[in-house]
């Protein structure tokens, strides 16, 4: 190839990879939970999720050290929040349609409590 196709070629890739680091970058800094209490991240990729295989009680030792609200990374850096706070988890769950829940965790809840109390505002 000529210098001619290689340098539009080689400034969309860069380009391209600029634009996914600033929007990483803006991610991190605009994200509102960014401020809650989190443990290392172990991995870029696997996050705290290889820490959470390994060690049934990791939450209950997190929860003493951060308090009963704080966040962790899981696979892929899906950002997570633990939540095990009485009136966090009331207001959580009475203004259900506020929050974003993922469609997995709604399949397991109506199987575990049933269709009648996860009613369409929770979802």
């Amino acid at each position: 190839m000529t210098p001619q196709m290689l340098s539009p070629i080689a400034g969309t890739i860069l380009f391209y990879v600029l634009y996914r680091v600033a929007k990483y970058v803006y991610s991190e800094l605009t994200y509102p939970l960014r401020k809650v209490a989190s443990p290392m991240n172990s991995s870029f990729i696997f996050g705290n999720f290889t820490q959470l295989g390994n060690d049934a009680f990791l939450t209950q030792k997190w929860r003493n050290e951060f308090g009963p609200i704080f966040r962790f990374m899981g696979l892929f850096r899906t950002r997570q929040l633990h939540v095990s706070d009485v009136k966090a988890l009331s207001h959580i769950i009475t203004n259900g349609s506020v929050y974003h829940r993922p469609q997995a965790a709604n399949e397991v809840r109506r199987r575990i409590v049933g269709k009648g109390a996860c009613s369409s505002h929770i979802r």
